[in-house]
């Protein structure tokens, strides 16, 4: 009463309970409940599918496998993400993918898969999945789902139960598979259970393992079977049939009752095994420049291209091989088959560049003999005797070329105090072994050579050692004398 409004008196817990028990069962479960909950307990409308025939419509929706099996590319363990394509009016599971995540990729490969097996759909019903929604499967020029000539149709969000026979598939397939695989890690699974599978197939990547996890090329064989076994195992959702072989009355398989609408007139709309190559390459637009076209951070080039220059056009590549892509109008008249820079040119041509790589390797072994036989020479103590010059047509040229560019060095003229008029090559060898061998003949011209070629080179006296010290005892002998 005290938080009761002025002059009101509140209802008693009697009379409270006497109107609760009034309300609906929606309305007093309205704000216990949100409104994806309350959706559950509202009536619902069941979708006939009588006047439908095989490939009208096609459900497409993907699935976390609740078992981990091996990783193809490092053998981890790892939960795949399974797309499955289920027929509308059979119940037949039209084709399926296997994938590393959600992804464009997998609905495509999944609707190649049913389109290559049994034919193209008139409508494809999704979820709103980034997957679903992505150019290369719902684009209106470039997708999968347009160039195969069906419509795309996208369910409302968190409106499962319009997808309710897809997510069926899950539990009828899926989930049943998972339950045979030692690695099975499922919501239903005990906790203490999944934990302890969890350990174990962690213990595998050190090589400590029981081989819980299955390895990934007989996981996809156990796939294929698993979906094999459903078509033909009977369904609760098809018309009763007499079995021929019990006589017992029983629902048809989905490949029966396939095979039915076949025989019934049904006609599917398959694809030509020419066109299949190009119809399930992914496409993109992109935008022609001076004969190139860039996308994906590659350059492709076509000389056709060039006419083309600032027009869009439909690029077609294919996910393993990027070394060309098909060119399109986008009204799809094929234009060229662009090469992976194509327009590229090497620096210089490839036989003179491995000519040049091969001059040098023979240079830089030449220089390397060189060094190993100084090495050995050093280490034996004996002198190193110089080979003879091995010299190429080429480098006898050479060489010809680069004397030709220098003019010969003059002869000097010393004429030694005392002593005839004499001429030798200006080299210093020849002009220290004259004056050691005429040690009369040293003039105080060729003492000041003599010192000023000492300071300036310190290794000039310890390389003529012996002919400097005969010329100074020569001059203490004269000095003495």
């Amino acid at each position: 009463q005290e938080i009761a409004p002025t002059g009101q008196i509140p209802p008693s817990y009697p009379q409270v309970r006497r109107f609760l028990d009034r309300l609906g069962t929606i309305e007093i479960n309205r704000g216990r409940m949100g409104p994806r909950d309350i959706k559950n307990l509202k009536a619902y409308v069941k979708r006939d599918d009588a006047l439908l025939d095989p490939l009208d419509i096609a459900l497409v929706d993907g699935h976390t496998f609740d078992a981990e099996v091996c990783h193809p590319f490092h053998g981890g363990p790892f939960r795949p993400e399974i797309t499955t394509v289920v027929d509308a009016k059979t119940r037949l599971a039209l084709g399926f993918s296997l994938g590393l995540a959600e992804s464009a990729q997998s609905v495509m490969d999944a609707v190649r898969d049913a389109v290559q097996r049994y034919g193209v759909m008139a409508w494809l019903y999704s979820d709103n999945g980034p997957g679903n929604k992505a150019d290369l499967t719902s684009g209106p020029v470039v997708g999968l789902i347009a160039r195969l000539g069906a419509s795309h149709m996208l369910s409302r969000a968190y409106n499962s139960m319009s997808r309710g026979r897809s997510e069926r598939v899950h539990q009828t397939i899926w989930v049943r598979a998972a339950r045979k695989l030692p690695s099975f890690i499922g919501a239903d699974m005990d906790a203490e259970a999944s934990n302890r599978v969890h350990k174990l197939t962690r213990k595998e990547l050190q090589g400590r393992g029981r081989n819980l996890l299955m390895p990934w090329r007989d996981f996809v064989a156990f796939c294929q079977a698993e979906t094999d076994d459903y078509n033909n195992r009977p369904h609760s959702g098809l018309p009763s049939i007499i079995d021929t072989d019990t006589g017992k009355r029983r629902h048809q398989t989905p490949m029966e009752a396939w095979r039915a609408a076949i025989e019934a007139g049904f006609t599917p709309d398959a694809v030509a095994p020419d066109l299949a190559a190009d119809l399930f390459r992914p496409h993109r637009i992109a935008r022609t420049n001076r004969g190139l076209i860039q996308f994906s951070n590659l350059e492709y080039f076509h000389q056709d291209l060039v006419e083309h220059g600032g027009d869009d056009v439909m690029v077609g590549y294919e996910w393993n091989d990027p070394s060309f892509v098909w060119v399109k109008t986008l009204e799809g008249r094929l234009i060229c088959k662009a090469a992976l820079d194509g327009h590229k040119r090497d620096f210089i041509p490839k036989s003179m560049l491995e000519q040049g790589r091969e001059t040098r390797a023979q240079g830089r072994l030449r220089r390397l003999e060189a060094n190993v036989a100084e090495v050995q020479a050093e280490l034996r103590g004996a002198p190193i005797e110089a080979e003879p010059l091995q010299l190429t047509a080429s480098d006898e040229v050479a060489a010809d070329l680069m004397l030709a560019r220098f003019e010969p060095a003059p002869i000097a003229e010393i004429v030694p105090i005392g002593a005839p008029a004499l001429r030798w090559p200006g080299g210093e060898a020849e002009r220290i072994g004259w004056l050691a061998r005429n040690p009369d003949g040293v003039a105080p011209e060729d003492l000041a050579w003599l010192a000023d070629r000492c300071r300036v080179s310190q290794g000039f006296g310890l390389l003529y050692e012996d002919e400097l010290a005969q010329i100074r005892a020569a001059q203490k002998v004269s000095a003495a004398g």
